[in-house]
């Protein structure tokens, strides 16, 4: 009984400090085919306001799809086992995209309603179903923007950022950092290469700071005096008899 109500008031006040994490995921594909747990399918450029998160619950996030100069195609398939990342809830539903088979067209995918500045952890997905990919990619929120290719000619390969997906590695292993502007935005812009983009979808994560203390949570305060009275009255009642407390 000691110890359960001990560990209780430890669990109560621990959680009272967690952050939790935001992550949205958003695949693109035809209407109606898979998508991981929780992403949001976007079948053809346009707004989606209010992004769910991989809990299901509404988010303030919004994603602006656009393609330029013109509207690009669907594809399905299925991903190299190989190169899907050893997430729960999996990945392996990420079977299908947009692409353009014209050099220098581009697709972009930009998320509002950020925490201006704030510091999220983007994910850049393309993948070719049965033939070669080469894009680049290029990142941007406040300061200089991340740029790097995603070029392979394994086909069904999927990539997150500048990498091949290994099914040894998580999906946060492939995180890149980016400062959301000061208006709340990241941008990420795919272009076609010599033949064509290719984009499975994209993601962002969420980890709000912890705030420094003291914090002025009278919840937060209420349990730790729990926690010193629950210590203090179980030290008292160990001492043996007649035996004054230590002051």
């Amino acid at each position: 009984m000691r110890i359960g109500l001990g560990f209780a008031v430890w669990v109560a006040v621990s959680t009272s400090f967690a952050t939790p994490v935001t992550f949205v995921g958003v695949n693109f594909g035809a209407g109606g085919q898979p998508s991981p747990n929780n992403w949001t399918l976007i079948s053809a450029p346009g707004v989606v306001n209010n992004l769910i998160d991989t809990t299901g619950a509404s988010t303030s996030f919004s994603i602006t799809v656009t393609s330029q100069p013109s509207a690009p195609s669907t594809f399905s398939g299925t991903p190299a086992a190989g190169t899907i990342p050893s997430d729960a809830p999996t990945l392996a539903n990420l079977q299908s995209n947009f692409f353009q088979f014209t050099s220098g067209h581009t697709l972009q995918a930009q998320f509002t309603g950020l925490t201006p500045n704030a510091t999220y952890n983007v994910y850049a997905i393309g993948i070719r179903f049965g033939g070669s990919i080469n894009q680049s990619v290029t990142i941007s929120g406040s300061g200089a923007p991340v740029m790097f290719t995603q070029s392979s000619v394994v086909p069904n390969a999927l990539f997150f950022n500048g990498s091949i997906g290994s099914s040894s590695q998580t999906l946060e292993s492939y995180a890149q950092s980016i400062q959301a502007t000061d208006s709340g935005t990241i941008t990420i812009l795919f272009t076609a290469g010599s033949s064509l983009y290719t984009v499975a979808g994209v993601a962002l994560s969420f980890n709000p700071p912890i705030p420094g203390l003291p914090i002025p949570n009278s919840l937060v305060l209420t349990l730790i005096a729990l926690a010193v009275a629950s210590l203090v009255y179980f030290a008292r009642r160990r001492l043996p008899a007649g035996t004054a407390p230590p002051s």
